[in-house]
């Protein structure tokens, strides 16, 4: 089936704005990929681009806001150099939203003997939906690039995004486009599979997404079993995680080594996270037993009454602890659980729920859902649902928005972070250096508190990037089964391939980047395993991709602060807002940066990285939705508060 790639309004006026998601540099580079692929494949290409001769021919919402963009022959109106067409490419001009408007494009992709279409570009929810929903009626299938389609809304991105897949113009990844194109990886892995980091070519299971029908089960079953289960006394909830308690800590070293075989992380900080599990069971039951179980005044009672079924929504990183931090105060507290884990912590999730069933768990009480992230989305939108707690990206974030926006639910959710540590010129570089190391690269960076940025007074960034460079050299990565590795593989191929991507285009800007060990070698298109070497990246461009972008791997940036206020506006210039720390001795200055960080979670003298389990857990502006995870604050999320009158 011959494909041809469409690339729509990738012009400068379109790729500047600074909300674009994914950023300009990288929906460029997926963009210029996928460009590549079509050339070497010998497939069409299609470049559409927005164009104004002048004012009167702009677009009636352009010429209201006295905005005059993509006129010909200006910078606005060209494509980055990476995307220039080459000779026997076709130009399609626009006016409008749609490259189909005039009918050139269709004669010209007809005569081409065209039968499927890859669309790229800038906004989906505008001129690449609008192509898209005329090429579907004039009888073409429609695919939209996943990475290389980009949105500085994106909330109505979304929302069109998944109107369009109902309709048969679904999102398809870079590695499909490839097959599509008989130019892709043969072993490309299907968006279920998962393999052992340390070992890719181990294939540990493969799932396949629940049908509609089996959610509409899944939820059944919670609800039918939750009316009996919150009825019962507190004492026997409690008495489940009592024994829970007990059974994680007799399987502590096992169940330490599961995780490490199935998500890579280190042994050390996977032992870590068993006795972290329990932590949190210990936390959410002391929480429960202390909570008050009413008011009263005049004539009127209060109690709080449990929310009914919860979806919880669980990343791979933690993939016993931060389950167990929400399912133990929800069933607790009276409510039954629908459990979406993410793909690569099933293995984790199934031996979890066996632990809890062997505990004496009710049957049906929390049903796992083994899918993707639309069976995610799936189950947060789901009718049953009577309340949503997420762990996760900014995607599912949008999603349980999106969920909750169309019919409101309590939400909870953790969004991650794009940590900084502040170094200033009093602190003990050493101590410093040792504590922000840690935190940045133990377990691959791959986990929502580590320390992503450090920000360092200009005056001694030279000695203390000295002492960081030594302290990274000391942290010991390899195999996550030896006990002495602390930096391990990412999560998969791809999100290596992913990583050296933002690590090249860091280069690419001018960024001065260090590197310890080398990653392994590309073999098709793919990073043969999933080692990234620890990177330390300095940059003085605040609007840079990895400063903004939080990267999830074993990358820390480091920023020069001219002065104090210089460094705080640096802390928070970023969308996020989960953790920050100060590295000062002086108390005048760790009051004022308590005052003026903006994060859920403040640190002195200490890395962003972990947090106590009886304290709540959340974060600020992007990072955090709703009320905060673990101990007492588990109360207000997972109970309400009823009120009843009785007269007479």
């Amino acid at each position: 089936m011959k494909t041809a790639l469409l690339l729509i309004d990738l012009q400068h006026d379109f790729l500047r704005s600074s909300q674009l998601q994914p950023p300009r540099a990288a929906l460029i580079a997926a963009a210029a990929d996928l460009l590549s692929v079509f050339r070497k494949a010998g497939s069409p290409v299609v470049h559409v681009w927005t164009t104004s001769d002048r004012a009167d021919q702009a677009m009636a919402h352009w010429q209201q806001q006295d905005r005059l963009i993509c006129l010909r022959g200006s910078h606005g109106h060209a494509t980055p150099a990476e995307l220039q067409p080459v000779p026997g490419e076709w130009i399609q001009h626009k006016r409008g939203f749609s490259g189909f408007a005039d009918g050139e494009l269709a004669q010209h992709l007809r005569s081409l003997e065209v039968e499927q279409l890859v669309l790229a570009g800038v906004h989906r929810r505008a001129c690449v939906r609008h192509t898209a929903i005329d090429a579907y009626q004039q009888g073409w299938r429609v695919w939209i690039a996943a990475e290389a389609s980009g949105d500085d809304d994106r909330l109505h991105a979304a929302i069109r995004r998944e109107w369009m897949a109902q309709r048969g113009m679904a999102s398809i990844s870079a590695s499909a486009v490839r097959q599509l194109v008989g130019a892709g990886e043969a072993a490309a892995p299907s968006p279920g599979a998962h393999s052992c980091p340390a070992h890719p070519e181990r294939l540990l299971w493969r799932v396949e997404p629940p049908a509609p029908r089996e959610i509409d089960q899944a939820v059944a079953a919670t609800r039918q079993v939750q009316a009996g289960w919150s009825g019962c006394d507190l004492s026997e909830r409690d008495a489940l995680f009592r024994q829970v308690e007990q059974e994680l800590a007799a399987h502590q070293q096992e169940l330490a080594l599961q995780i490490a075989e199935q998500t890579g992380k280190p042994l050390r900080f996977a032992t870590a996270e068993v006795s972290f599990a329990v932590a949190l069971l210990q936390a959410a039951r002391r929480s429960a037993l202390a909570s008050l179980p009413s008011l009263a005044g005049n004539g009127w009672q209060a109690q709080r009454r449990s929310l009914g079924v919860v979806a919880a929504i669980t990343p791979w990183n933690n993939p016993l602890a931060i389950p167990l931090g929400k399912l133990a105060p929800a069933l607790l507290h009276g409510n039954a659980v629908v459990w979406k884990p993410a793909i690569p912590g099933f293995g984790v999730a199934r031996r979890c729920l066996e632990i809890l069933q062997r505990c004496g768990l009710p049957e049906g009480l929390v049903s796992v859902l083994e899918g993707d992230a639309q069976t995610a989305a799936a189950s947060m939108e789901h009718a049953g649902i009577d309340a949503i707690t997420v762990t996760g990206g900014p995607a599912a974030g949008l999603a349980a928005q999106m969920a909750t926006c169309r019919r409101p639910r309590p939400l909870q959710a953790e969004l991650g972070g794009n940590n900084a540590a502040i170094v200033w010129d009093d602190a003990d570089l050493e101590a410093a250096a040792a504590a922000v190391a840690a935190g940045a690269f133990d377990a691959g960076g791959q986990r929502c508190t580590a320390n992503r940025r450090v920000i360092v007074a200009s005056g001694i960034v030279d000695p203390f990037r000295d002492c960081l460079m030594r302290a990274i050299a000391a942290l010991p990565w390899g195999d996550p089964l030896d006990p002495a590795t602390r930096i391990g593989p990412v999560i998969s191929p791809q999100a290596a391939q992913r990583l050296e991507s933002l690590i090249l285009r860091a280069e690419q800007a001018g960024d001065r980047v260090h590197r310890w060990g080398t990653a392994r070698p590309l073999h098709s298109g793919r990073y043969e395993h999933c080692w990234v070497a620890p990177t330390l990246v300095e940059s003085r461009n605040p609007d840079s991709e990895l400063v903004q972008e939080e990267s999830f791997g074993p990358i820390l940036v480091l920023q020069p602060a001219r002065d104090w206020d210089e460094a705080l506006q640096l802390c928070n210039g970023v969308r996020q807002g989960l953790a920050a720390a100060l590295f000062s001795p002086s108390p005048e200055r760790w009051q004022d940066f308590q005052q003026r960080a903006q994060a859920g979670i403040l640190k002195h003298n200490a890395s962003t990285a972990g947090a106590d389990a009886e304290a709540p857990f959340n974060g600020w502006k992007s990072s955090g939705i709703g009320p905060p995870e673990h101990g007492i604050a588990d109360t207000e999320f997972y109970t309400r508060w009823q009120t009843v009158y009785a007269h007479g």
